[in-house]
């Protein structure tokens, strides 16, 4: 046991200061050229005053941390002084400034005068009034051969914008108790719950949006859902996240895009990079994903009434 645990903190502080100078020195923590060219083409393509604060944000920005994983890789913006994330001014945030990281352009990056070479997807994400990272779902150096091409070998195309970040509340839901509108089988799985609640549905136009905006293989249960609610909470049960309440995030193996939660057991999601369908990836085990098949429902009703311990193991069939 140590008798004194406050030098060893003093300690690692030190050598993460030690190391965080070092970086700085040698430009370990500096925007690449990629980065930047990404940046100025999302500042470019969104409206005008969120271009602006972009453009400001980023000339605030001091020190960029990359990390990589098997799918793709992801770089993360800040401003700091010394080791400490400082806040930016209010004058340089974003006016959708939900503490939650969303996704608000993404493009496709590729090599110049290379026709039949790799290409990414990278997002644009913003959290808290403050854009944060770019994530890409292919490695630069798997397009470039590099994490830092030149200026020249870089073509970014097909941007898109998703929403306004100065709109403070783009995709716009209530609560609701009508419940009658849901899918029964999703009914069925809250009844007898009094604590049960749900969100309106998106527009439409928005869902349009959003769809096409992630291009990704939702199931079709899934977009039956979002149709009539654009969130559903069964308490110390489960959740069930619409088209603008998904989130993302990266392991070393997998980009995931989470459409709902098992409480205490997974997550039931999407991954980019990887065989369509349905995944379930365990909370307590290996964190693993599981292929589901291609249904909400029986991803649900698989972790609901089996557990994550038995997933993999089971035969059972909910398809009827």
């Amino acid at each position: 046991m140590n008798e004194f645990p406050y030098m060893s903190n003093l300690a690692d502080r030190v050598i993460k200061t030690v190391y965080h100078y070092i970086g700085r020195l040698f430009g370990g923590y500096g925007s690449k050229t990629l980065d930047r060219t990404i940046l100025n083409a999302f500042r470019r393509a969104l409206p005008a005053p969120a271009g602006e604060i972009l453009a400001l944000q980023v000339k605030k920005f001091n020190h960029y941390s990359r990390w990589r994983s098997r799918p793709g890789s992801q770089v993360a913006f800040s401003y700091r002084r010394g080791l400490n994330i400082k806040e930016l001014d209010p004058a340089c945030k974003l006016r959708f400034n939900i503490r939650q990281e969303v996704p608000i352009a993404s493009a496709r990056i590729r090599a110049r005068g290379v026709g039949s070479g790799p290409s990414a997807r990278v997002d644009l994400f913003v959290f808290g009034g403050e854009c944060e990272c770019l994530k890409f779902d292919l490695s630069p150096k798997k397009i470039f051969g590099s994490f830092n091409p030149p200026l020249d070998d870089i073509l970014i195309s097909d941007v898109k914008v998703l929403f306004d970040p100065m709109n403070p509340n783009p995709f716009p839901t209530t609560p609701t108790d009508d419940f009658a509108a849901l899918p029964e089988w999703v009914r069925s799985r809250i009844s007898g719950y009094p604590g049960a609640s749900i969100c309106t549905p998106l527009s439409a136009n928005l869902r349009d949006k959003l769809i096409d905006y992630y291009g990704l293989p939702f199931p079709d249960d899934y977009l039956d859902l979002v149709s009539t609610a654009e969130y559903v909470s069964c308490p110390d049960c489960f959740e069930i996240f619409g088209l603008s309440r998904i989130w993302m995030y990266m392991t070393p193996r997998e980009y995931v895009v989470v459409l709902g939660e098992v409480f205490g057991a997974g997550y039931i999601c999407l991954l980019r990079s990887a065989p369509p369908g349905v995944y379930f990836i365990d909370q307590n085990l290996d964190h693993i994903p599981m292929q589901m098949g291609d249904s909400l429902k029986v991803a649900l009703y698989r972790a609901l009434d089996e557990g994550e311990d038995k997933i993999i193991e089971t035969s059972k069939e909910y398809n009827d």
